[in-house]
């Protein structure tokens, strides 16, 4: 039952992250903290690391998953956007707006052909 439950919310938060990789999305922490802790939920409850080859597995999917990341940011974009607030600063007899600075991405071809091999490692390594 809890594979099954996994496998759904795999397919969910992956369904979610492909939506929204070729428009540029404000950067929250919360948005980019899930997929870390995401991944280390699944890792805990998957693997089990009872010999030298279950070692060596783990070995080659930090190899393989460092690859991957490097390869998914070539295609990452960043701009910035200063947003007007409700705030006013008053410099000297003028009042003047106060801005913040907000983070805006969008993560793109390479980013999406990354999940896609993050998919074929783990169905590779399940089957190992």
């Amino acid at each position: 039952m809890m594979k099954i439950d996994i496998v759904i919310i795999s397919v969910i938060v992956t369904v979610y992250f492909i939506k929204k990789q070729f428009e540029f999305e404000k950067i929250s922490k919360i948005r980019y903290l899930t997929i870390p802790l995401f991944a280390t939920v699944q890792f805990i409850t998957a693997v089990q690391l009872e010999n030298g080859q279950d070692v060596l597995l783990l070995i080659f999917g930090a190899v393989i998953s460092f690859l991957i990341g490097w390869y998914q940011t070539t295609d990452f974009e960043i701009k910035q956007k200063n947003t007007i607030t409700n705030y006013y600063v008053r410099v000297g007899s003028v009042e003047q707006s106060v801005y913040t600075k907000e983070l805006y991405s969008k993560g793109g071809k390479s980013y999406l052909i990354g999940w896609i091999m993050i998919f074929i490692v783990q169905v590779g390594l399940s089957l190992i």
